[in-house]
C-alpha cells in the first residue's frame, strides 16, 4: 500500500448550501465563489470535494481509512481535523448522527478500523505490542 500524503484538503458541501447555488459552484476538485458587487469569481482548490448526499462511509473510505491503516503499519500519528463555520456539519462529519448506525462519523469508524487492524496484526505476530493514545 502506498503511503498517504501528509496532508489532504477536502470539502464536504453542506446539503443546505445548495439553495444558494447562484453564489457558488463546485466540482470534484474545487469550489468557485462569486463575491462582491462585481460578481468576481474566485476558485478554491481541494484534493477532493464531496457533493451533498455523500455518505459517511464514502467520506471515511476516501479520507480516513488509509491514514489509519498507515498509522498502524508504520507507528505514525494521525490527525483528522474538521474546520469551518458554525452550523456547516463538522460535528456530524466527525462524530456522526445518533439515530442511524450508517450515520456514524469519522471518529467511530476510525476507532473500529484501528482496533480491527491491530487485531489482524496481533494474530500474525502475537508478540507485537501496540500502544494506542487517542485525543479529541
Amino acid at each position: 500500500m502506498a503511503m498517504p500524503s501528509r496532508s489532504k484538503n477536502v470539502l464536504i458541501v453542506n446539503p443546505y448550501s445548495t439553495h444558494n447555488q447562484t453564489m457558488f459552484a463546485f466540482n470534484s476538485t474545487g469550489v468557485t465563489v462569486k463575491s462582491g458587487t462585481h460578481q468576481k469569481k474566485e476558485m478554491f482548490p481541494f484534493d477532493q470535494v464531496f457533493p451533498p448526499g455523500t455518505t459517511q462511509e464514502t467520506v471515511f473510505q476516501d479520507v480516513c481509512k488509509d491514514v489509519i491503516v498507515d498509522a498502524v503499519d508504520h507507528g505514525r500519528s494521525a490527525t483528522i481535523l474538521a474546520f469551518g463555520c458554525s452550523g456547516t456539519g463538522k460535528t456530524f462529519a466527525i462524530t456522526g448522527g445518533a439515530k442511524r448506525f450508517s450515520d456514524r462519523g469519522l471518529i467511530p469508524r476510525s476507532m473500529s478500523v484501528l482496533f480491527e487492524e491491530i487485531a489482524e496484526r496481533q494474530v500474525a505476530n502475537p508478540s507485537r505490542v501496540f500502544d494506542v493514545s487517542v485525543r479529541f
